[in-house]
């Protein structure tokens, strides 16, 4: 019996977060990181594996945003925190729906009245 773990999801993305961090450091408001920069570190390019770019990256954005309080958008074929704050998301309301007024179609003289069964039923 082994001790390793068993990963079924695939390849860890840790060391390769780690290393971006180890190389590229952790940015800063206006830094520019162009993609080819993290393809050079990771050694493989967003078209040859778009899969693993987009787990690794992906995990690299959300490590900066948690550790550095920075959120990096992709601008450019490069990542960049934004340069202003984003506006706040205004709530549009809208009047409500005039309830629908329903009316009653009938068949014959009386809707409430039950439907006669067929003999013998």
């Amino acid at each position: 019996m082994s001790s390793g773990k068993i990963l079924f999801a695939g390849l860890p993305t840790g060391p390769d977060v780690q290393n971006l961090i180890d190389t590229l450091g952790m940015p800063n408001e206006g830094d520019h990181i162009p993609y080819a920069d993290v393809e050079a570190v990771l050694g493989l390019t967003r078209k040859s594996d778009p899969h693993r770019w987009a787990s690794v990256t992906g995990a690299w954005k959300r490590r900066v945003e948690r550790e550095a309080n920075v959120i990096l958008k992709a601008v450019m074929r490069s990542y960049a925190p934004p340069t202003s704050p984003p506006a706040p998301i205004a709530r549009r309301c809208l009047p409500r729906r005039p309830e629908r007024v329903t009316t009653s179609r009938t068949r014959g003289p009386s809707s409430s009245s039950p439907r006669p069964r067929p003999p013998g039923g």
